[in-house]
């Protein structure tokens, strides 16, 4: 018997992942995607609504900001955002970081009820212990919601998060609760409990900052 099969005939798991990451493969191809954990280490950098503190991805120059040090040097101020994120390509538009946010709230949804109602519970925690696929598709999904939480963050310039479309606005916000609830699930079996800072905590941010986008896009369209 396969090392990954499940008690029922759910959907594989690299089927269910191809959800959260098909935008982002259409967009930067044969591109290696990094590991959510491996794009973590310690940072400085505190992100609001519930983001992680202290664990961002790495950070690289940029030599159009300056910040002044103690002394009369000027050294360039590091960005916060992950040079891979996705949301930040050159030439994305709000249409394709509307569908990658949506995508990727749906594709993990999806994934987690699928790992909570066909993986009895020991048999989940054994393979991402033992680094088997499930265990990169978890990184995967760690890493894409990580991204949102970064642009619902820090933004875009050129891009007015009041002009996401209140559809997507409003599902988003009926199933990520139930996403934060089922990942805080896996979070807490054994071997797992480093998903409370990579996924827990990063969508709940995603949610309340979604939340907040909406409240400031329903004053202004008063």
């Amino acid at each position: 018997m396969p090392a990954e099969t499940t008690r029922s005939q759910g959907a594989p798991i690299d089927a269910l992942a191809v959800h959260v990451m098909s935008s982002r493969a259409r967009r930067i191809g044969a591109q290696k995607r990094p590991s959510a954990r491996a794009t973590q280490p310690k940072s400085t950098v505190t992100l609001n609504a519930g983001v992680p503190t202290g664990q961002t991805p790495p950070v690289k120059e940029s030599g159009g900001v300056l910040q002044q040090s103690s002394s009369t040097a000027q050294r360039p101020q590091a960005s916060p955002i992950d040079p891979a994120n996705v949301f930040y390509q050159p030439d994305w538009t709000l249409r394709e970081a509307v569908q990658q946010i949506w995508l990727t709230i749906r594709g993990a949804h999806g994934a987690c009820k699928h790992w909570l109602n066909d993986y009895a519970p020991n048999h989940f925690s054994e393979l991402v212990r033992a680094k088997k696929p499930i265990f990169k598709s978890l990184q995967a999904l760690c890493c894409d919601i990580y991204w949102i939480a970064q642009f619902l963050q820090f933004g875009r310039q050129g891009m007015d998060l009041t002009d996401l479309p209140p559809k997507m606005l409003i599902d988003a916000g009926e199933i990520l609760p139930e996403l934060v609830h089922g990942l805080g699930r896996l979070a807490d079996l054994e071997g797992c409990g480093w998903l409370h800072q990579d996924a827990v905590l990063p969508a709940l941010g995603v949610q309340k900052m979604l939340a907040e986008v909406k409240q400031r896009k329903d004053v202004k369209e008063q």
